[in-house]
């Protein structure tokens, strides 16, 4: 839990905050794979007028989410997938953080790191397009995945409605999945992806059709687009 609240809380690992100060404009947010909803306590404190969507399909990982969100925004306990299948089995690792759909996690990568199997449970599923119809959903103005492993294929069955995600925030986790969800992305989205671990890491994008704004700086063009790191063009 402390270190779920450090990386996302403290460390703003998905720059919510920077992204507060640049578009005013997010009304509805979707957060797949919540763990215990710290992405979620950001996403409260600077939207608090946004309609927020928590998934979260682990039963004891959803309880600390409502209690850490006071119990205000829209939860779902399933899991969200890539394809029809309408229940999955979800595997509950003794490393909290790892909670996952069985046979999409890197074991290989992650458990020398330590984490560990400890039980299985069968939980509802669906995909993304299902559970915005289902919440009436116009847009999602926000859209965070970390899903251990999903995030490629969640985002490839709703690549035919990416047009309706303005911004995008989540992690990678195994070199395999960068190009699955960089194909996702790349024809409607402006796609940054950081590589600070071997293992796992972050994934920002934002719609190719926002503002973009350019300035000199010593000589370099900056490059500044809603949602994403500047980047510096050399001629």
């Amino acid at each position: 839990m402390e270190g779920h609240y450090q990386a996302v809380c403290v460390d703003d690992e998905y720059r919510i905050s920077e992204l507060a100060e640049s578009d005013k404009d997010i009304k509805y947010i979707v957060d797949l794979g919540a763990n215990i909803g710290t992405a979620s306590m950001q996403f409260q404190k600077y939207f608090p007028e946004a309609k927020i969507i928590v998934c979260e399909p682990h039963p004891e990982c959803m309880h600390y989410t409502k209690l850490n969100t006071d119990n205000k925004l829209i939860y779902v306990e399933e899991a969200i997938i890539g394809d029809d299948r309408k229940e999955v089995t979800f595997n509950i690792c003794k490393w909290a953080g790892n909670g996952h759909v069985d046979g999409n996690f890197r074991w290989d990568l992650f458990e020398p790191m330590g984490s560990k199997l400890d039980h299985q449970i069968t939980v509802p599923a669906c995909t993304l397009k299902e559970l915005i119809d289902r919440c009436n959903f116009p847009q999602i103005d926000l859209l965070k995945i970390d899903t251990e492993g999903m995030e490629g294929q969640i985002l490839t069955a709703f690549k035919p409605y990416m047009f309706l995600v303005k911004h995008f925030r989540g992690e990678w986790h195994g070199d395999a999945e960068i190009p699955i969800i960089r194909r996702a992305l790349q024809d409607t989205h402006d796609v940054f992806v950081s590589r600070k671990n071997t293992t796992h890491g972050d994934v920002f994008a934002t719609r190719k059709n926002l503002p973009v704004t350019e300035i000199q700086y010593e000589g370099y063009k900056v490059i500044k687009e809603i949602g994403l790191p500047d980047r510096v063009v050399y001629d």
